[in-house]
C-alpha cells in the first residue's frame, strides 16, 4: 500500500494514497534501505517545439499501443546530446495522462528497489528514464564512465519481463547503443528510435523562429550548411543562430569560428589531367566535399597499375587543395577539376587508412 507523508510517497508511514496524475522522482534512503516517492515538478518544456509533427505522431504511436496492450510497453530512444530525445520524452509524459515516475539516479540496491516498483498500486504509470545507461550500471573509475552489465540491468529486467503486478510504459532514452540484452526484445523494448540528428525540417523551423530579421534571407543556406555538417543538434543551433545574429560574418566564417568538428567520408582519390586518359591514384582522404575547407593530396610517384612514374606535371604531392575551389562536374559528385586536373572521389570500402600498403 502506497501512503502519503506531506511530499514523500512511501509503503512505509503517512496517509493511505491512490497514485494519481502527476510526476514523481523515485529517490533512496540509505538509512532505511528502501525506495519511496517524492512529488515532482514536471518539466519545462520549450515554448516552441521543432519538427513537431513527427514528436506528435512518435508519442501517439507510443500512447496508443500502450493503451491497447494489456502488459508493459517499451519505447527506447537513442543517439547524440541534443537530437531530440529528451524532448520528445517530456512532451509524452505531458499529454499522457498518467502518473510519471522519473528516474534519474543509480539503481543502488535491487532488492528495494524492485521491492517498491513491484506495488500494485504504481500500475498503469510511465516510467522515465533519462540517461538509461547511468541509472542501471556499475560507475566506473571516471563518474562519465558507467559499466552497464546483465546484474546491474537485471531489477529492470524483471520489471519489464512482467513478473510483477504492474503495467508501465517504459522510456528510456540514452546516448549510446541499445543494450545487448534489449535488442531485438520486443517483449521488453516495443519501439526503438534512433536520433542521429535533427531532422532539416526542425532545422528549417528553428532558424526561421530564431534568426534576426536581417539574417533571414540567409535561412536556406543555414540549412544548407547545418545539413552538410553531418549533424545537427539543438546545442549547435543555439550557438551558431547566436553568432549569425550578433555578427556581420558569412555563414561559413561563423559555423567554422565555433567548437565543431564536421563528419568526413573516406574517399580513394585519383587524379589526372584534364587532356589526358590515365588516372594516378593518390592516398585516401578523410574529406567532407561540402564543408571541409582544404585536403591534401598526396599522389604515388608510380602508376600503380602500369609500374611507370608519374609525369612531373601530374605530381601534386603533398598539394593542399582548398574544396571551395574545386568545381565537380557531375550530379553525383564524384569528380570535380580543379585547374588542368581532374580529380575523381570513390567513397573507400574501408573504414581506415593503412599506409603500410602504398609504395612511395
Amino acid at each position: 500500500m502506497l501512503l502519503k507523508n506531506g511530499k514523500i510517497i512511501s509503503a512505509a508511514m503517512g496517509e493511505p494514497f491512490a497514485l494519481a496524475r502527476g510526476y514523481y522522482s523515485l529517490e533512496f534512503d540509505g538509512r532505511s534501505n528502501s525506495y519511496y516517492l517524492s512529488t515532482h515538478d514536471g518539466f519545462n518544456l520549450p515554448k516552441k517545439l521543432y519538427g513537431f509533427e513527427e514528436i506528435q505522431q512518435d508519442c501517439a504511436r507510443w500512447l496508443g499501443a500502450f493503451e491497447r496492450s494489456h502488459k508493459n510497453i517499451g519505447v527506447s530512444l537513442v543517439g547524440i546530446k541534443g537530437s531530440g530525445k529528451t524532448v520528445t520524452s517530456q512532451y509524452l509524459c505531458s499529454i499522457a495522462n498518467k502518473p510519471v515516475i522519473v528516474i534519474s539516479k543509480l539503481v543502488v540496491s535491487t532488492e528495494a528497489f524492485l521491492n517498491f516498483m513491484s506495488q500494485p498500486e504504481l500500475k498503469d504509470s510511465i516510467v522515465f528514464i533519462d540517461e538509461f545507461e547511468k541509472t542501471f550500471g556499475k560507475q566506473g573509475k571516471n563518474d562519465d564512465f558507467i559499466n552497464q552489465d546483465e546484474e546491474s540491468i537485471l531489477p529492470l529486467l524483471q520489471l519489464m519481463d512482467g513478473n510483477y503486478a504492474t503495467r508501465f510504459l517504459f522510456l528510456l532514452t540514452s546516448n549510446r547503443p541499445l543494450n545487448d540484452l534489449l535488442k531485438n526484445r520486443l517483449g521488453r523494448i516495443r519501439y526503438r528510435k534512433v536520433y542521429e540528428s535533427l531532422s532539416e525540417k526542425a532545422v528549417t523551423e528553428y532558424f526561421k523562429c530564431n534568426l534576426v530579421s536581417a539574417r533571414k534571407k540567409d535561412a536556406k543556406e543555414a540549412v544548407k550548411l547545418i545539413s552538410a555538417l553531418g549533424f545537427a543538434t539543438y546545442d549547435l543551433l543555439t550557438h551558431f543562430t547566436d553568432e549569425l545574429n550578433h555578427t556581420t560574418c558569412d555563414l561559413l566564417t561563423c559555423l567554422n569560428s565555433l567548437n565543431i568538428e564536421p563528419e568526413t567520408t573516406l574517399y580513394d582519390i585519383a587524379v589526372r589531367e584534364v587532356t589526358s586518359s590515365e588516372w594516378f591514384e593518390c592516398f585516401p582522404q578523410h574529406v567532407n566535399l561540402d564543408f571541409g575547407k582544404t585536403f591534401q593530396l598526396d599522389t604515388y610517384r608510380y602508376n600503380k597499375r602500369t609500374g611507370e612514374s608519374i609525369p612531373e606535371d601530374v605530381q601534386l604531392n603533398c598539394m593542399k587543395i582548398p574544396l571551395q575551389e574545386l568545381t565537380f562536374v557531375d550530379k553525383e559528385r564524384t569528380k570535380a577539376q580543379f585547374g588542368k586536373y581532374l580529380i575523381r572521389f570513390t567513397k573507400s570500402k574501408t573504414d581506415s587508412v593503412d599506409f603500410g600498403v602504398y609504395r612511395m
